[in-house]
């Protein structure tokens, strides 16, 4: 159930008034400059948080781990944009270490508009464009933390540089899963990156189909404390 157990939601923030909240442990650090960590403009991490962690209250939906307790990093602002800095990354994942979050979601991933190519993408670039992030999640792993990464949205054959960052960083392969979408027959979508060369440390779950109108996942929604979409 996640019972004591703390999750936390990279993402666009959590819209702390929403029902599904209303008895949950919540807490939140904002990296935008918004200062508003348990706020959610956007809209995308109420919807992941309710997911995890939604109450389960015979009323609306129920997360996966009910009973879990979430904390915010905010990492997108009001317009949904935001750039993912070393330096944000590490002061996360040092977070986690300190404070004993055992799950760090992050369904987010590189750019498709991003100047970071395919062919730049290796254990050199990494280490040297993100070295205090590794050491953050490689010290956040040996503290307990899970990482898990969605594979990236782009219909690619393979997983998006974050959710693949094992293939490169080998040391932090043992606690980290990176997630395909499969639809509601168990299929995966047209949308989802494939596990590709990270097949090792890849698992399916259900991210809604390709229609989102009639086969998206139903979770909160943050334009009124009950409102909930797909």
């Amino acid at each position: 159930t996640g019972s004591g157990v703390t999750v936390g939601v990279v993402d666009s923030g959590i819209y702390q008034s929403h029902v599904e909240f209303d008895s949950k442990t919540l807490s939140g650090i904002d990296y935008t400059g918004e200062n508003t960590p348990l706020a959610d403009p956007d809209g995308h991490g109420t919807h992941v948080a309710a997911i995890i962690a939604g109450e389960k209250d015979n009323f609306g939906m129920r997360g996966v781990a009910y009973d879990a307790g979430l904390k915010s990093y905010r990492v997108f602002d009001s317009s949904g944009g935001g750039a993912i800095t070393d330096s944000m990354l590490a002061s996360i994942f040092n977070d986690h270490a300190t404070n004993n979050v055992r799950v760090s979601n992050n369904s987010w991933g590189t750019d498709p508009n991003s100047p970071i190519l395919e062919s730049q993408v290796n254990e050199a670039f990494l280490r040297a464009s993100y070295a205090n992030a590794i050491d953050a999640m490689d010290s956040a792993q040996s503290n307990g933390t899970v990482i898990v990464f969605a594979n990236g949205n782009n219909g690619a054959s393979t997983v998006d540089m974050w959710g693949g960052l094992p293939v490169h960083i080998n040391e932090l392969s043992d606690a980290w899963l990176t997630v395909a979408a499969v639809d509601l027959n168990g299929v995966e979508t047209l949308y989802t990156n494939r596990c590709g060369n990270a097949a090792d440390f890849c698992v399916t779950a259900p991210g809604g189909g390709d229609s989102q109108s009639s086969e998206g996942i139903y979770s909160a929604y943050v334009d009124s404390s009950t409102d909930y979409d797909r």
